[in-house]
């Protein structure tokens, strides 16, 4: 691990990384209150779209992937001119997108769905005469959402969440650059739920406007 020079601030070199093997104990305490710190001042906009996982969980797998093996993880910060927060909170994002892509493979397994996106699916009308056909309709959707892969649920929810092409990408692990393939590949996914639809006796043309490929490639 590098060692402060002078000069530094205890914004880019917290006093505490001094004290990893002296007194781990008390790094380890003064490091998740950091990272708690650093959460409460803002989380990473793919938060937005975890369902089982608040900001204490969050804080605490952050808090465990940076200490564990002797504070491996934390050992491989490099100073720079943006401070150890914002390479705390590039750590952050990358958990929370591990944390999404586990929700996602639940979520072939799991209903409900991530309440972010509750856009993507009709809801029942309150109508008692309708309220059989709109539940018919509705477990078809999801139906066909639960045989979707990891990726398609990913980037179907987070469209519904207004994510662009750049946030898509990055919500894949991706480059920002590489948005327009991920829009082609939300346009697929979305091509293959209408088919799903209409295999199961849906008329692709009920399916709300979130799940219709139209616009996948605008983003």
């Amino acid at each position: 691990m590098a060692h402060p020079a002078p000069g530094w601030t205890l914004e880019i070199w917290p006093s505490f990384l001094d004290a990893l093997d002296s007194d781990p104990v008390g790094a380890g305490q003064s490091l998740y209150l950091e990272i708690d710190a650093t959460c409460r001042l803002r989380l990473p906009r793919e938060a937005g779209l975890l369902r089982n996982h608040e900001r204490a969980d969050v804080v605490q797998i952050v808090y465990e992937h940076l200490a564990r093996d002797g504070f491996r993880a934390l050992r491989t910060y490099r100073p720079t001119g943006r401070g150890f927060r914002a390479w705390l909170f590039t750590v952050v994002r990358h958990k929370v997108r591990d944390l999404l892509k586990v929700e996602a493979g639940r979520a072939g397994r799991e209903v409900p769905l991530p309440s972010g996106a509750s856009e993507i699916i009709p809801n029942p009308a309150p109508g008692p005469a309708q309220t059989v056909e709109k539940r018919r309709e509705l477990e078809l959707v999801v139906g066909c959402l639960r045989r979707a892969s990891d990726r398609c649920r990913l980037l179907i929810f987070g469209r519904a969440e207004g994510y662009d092409g750049h946030d898509l990408a990055r919500l894949l692990g991706w480059p920002a650059d590489r948005n327009h393939h991920a829009m082609t590949m939300l346009f697929d996914c979305r091509r293959r739920l209408a088919k799903c639809a209409l295999a199961a006796g849906l008329d692709p043309g009920l399916l709300p406007p979130s799940l219709l490929p139209q616009d996948s490639l605008h983003g």
